[in-house]
C-alpha cells in the first residue's frame, strides 16, 4: 500500500518573478496532485517537502538553469527535464540534465521516467504540459528502475496509485 499522506512543497525560487520572466513558461503558485485513495501532494511556495504526517520535512532546491527544469531535496527527490521540448530530441540531451532519467514507458506525448537520484518516484510527464502525475513507491525502498528489467508489466496497473494534477497547472512544462 502507499504511504499514508504525502505533502510536497516546491521551492519559492521556482515561482520567483525573475525566473518567470527569464523562462516565459507558466509556473503555478500552487499545484495539487491527488490519487484515487484521496492522498494529496501539494507544491507551493513554502519550500518544504513533507513525506507524511509526523515526519520531518526537507527543503526543495531549485537547480534549474536556462536549459532545464530541476528540483531536488538532496535526500531522494530529484527531477530534471528540458525547458524546450525540441531539445529532448537532440543527441545527448539526457547527459546535459543534472539528473539523468530512464524512460520506463512512452506513449504518444506521455513519458514515464525515473531518476537514479530518486528511484522511489516515477514521474508521468506530458510534452508541453509538464508533470501530470507522480507515482510514489509502495515502500520507502521501492525502486522503479526495476521495471526496466521486467517484462509484462503494464503502466496502467499503476493508475490507481498515481497522483494526478487536480489543482493548478502541471509543473515544469517544456515549451516550443
Amino acid at each position: 500500500m502507499m504511504r499514508a499522506t504525502f505533502g510536497l512543497f516546491i521551492a519559492a525560487a521556482l515561482c520567483s518573478p525573475a525566473l518567470l520572466k527569464a523562462t516565459e513558461a507558466p509556473v503555478a503558485e500552487r499545484v495539487a496532485y491527488r490519487n484515487s485513495m484521496g492522498q494529496t501532494l501539494v507544491f507551493d511556495g513554502a519550500a518544504r517537502f513533507s513525506r507524511g504526517p509526523g515526519k520531518t520535512s526537507t527543503v526543495l532546491r531549485d537547480c534549474s538553469d536556462a536549459y532545464q527544469w530541476c528540483l531536488t531535496d538532496g535526500h531522494g527527490f530529484a527531477f530534471a527535464y528540458v525547458r524546450k521540448c525540441t531539445d529532448a530530441g537532440d543527441e545527448g540531451w539526457r547527459n546535459r540534465l543534472r539528473f539523468h532519467s530512464k524512460v520506463i514507458s512512452a506513449l504518444h506525448d506521455h513519458v514515464w521516467m525515473v531518476f537514479d537520484e530518486s528511484p522511489n518516484y516515477l514521474f508521468h510527464y506530458r510534452d508541453k504540459v509538464g508533470i501530470v502525475g507522480i507515482i510514489v513507491g509502495a515502500t520507502p525502498s521501492y525502486d522503479f528502475r526495476s521495471l526496466l528489467h521486467e517484462t509484462g508489466y503494464r503502466m496502467f496497473d499503476y493508475e490507481p496509485v498515481e497522483f494526478k494534477v487536480v489543482e493548478g497547472q502541471a509543473l515544469a512544462p517544456c515549451s516550443e
